[in-house]
């Protein structure tokens, strides 16, 4: 009888933990049940804070699941450059140092594989800014881009491994070359 409660205690917690984890279905939800544009600036604020702090709660596979998704490029295209600025910095650093610790995972093919996706993505985003086109999530101040870079770089020097940084090269130089190409001649 003990052991019959102990189980379905165990079977409750379990379930409430699944419901707890934040995913990206969860945030996409959130984001397109709310309309920022509608909502006054405080309840903004205080919006953009909960969905950074769920943001910071998501597993790596999550995190890459959510930045595929049209609704929030369409969520950053509505927000100020202010909210933007404390949405990464609200995100940015978990973000990077998660990312790094997955890419320490990965085999060295599985990295290889990455780092091809991610050279494909930053070619793509080049060749349309210079068609005329905007990146995802629109345009973003100097300063934005900045700490952005900065946070990535910072996380890329201290927290990948050797071989990490290694196999991570080929898109450093491809990060090195789009920023130039960015700011122009």
């Amino acid at each position: 009888m003990a052991g019959t409660v102990l189980w379905i205690a165990a079977l409750g917690i379990i379930k409430m933990i699944r419901s707890a984890r934040v995913t990206a279905d969860k945030v996409v939800t959130l984001i397109e049940t709310r309309a920022l544009d509608s909502m006054p600036v405080t309840e903004r604020e205080s919006f953009l804070l909960g969905l950074a702090e769920k943001m910071n709660r998501m597993e790596f596979e999550e995190r890459q699941k959510l930045r595929m998704n049209r609704s929030l490029e369409n969520l950053v295209k509505s927000m100020t450059e202010e909210e933007r600025l404390k949405l990464f910095e609200a995100t940015l650093p978990q973000g990077m140092d998660e990312l790094m610790a997955a890419l320490n995972k990965m085999t060295p093919e599985q990295r290889k594989r990455w780092v091809q996706r991610g050279q494909q993505e930053l070619q793509e985003v080049s060749d349309r800014v210079a068609a005329g086109g905007e990146p995802p999530g629109g345009p973003v101040s100097e300063e934005v881009a900045q700490r952005v870079t900065q946070q990535g770089f910072q996380s890329y020097l201290e927290n990948a491994s050797s071989e990490t940084k290694m196999d991570l090269a080929p898109l450093m130089e491809q990060i090195q070359l789009n920023l130039q190409g960015l700011k122009g001649p």
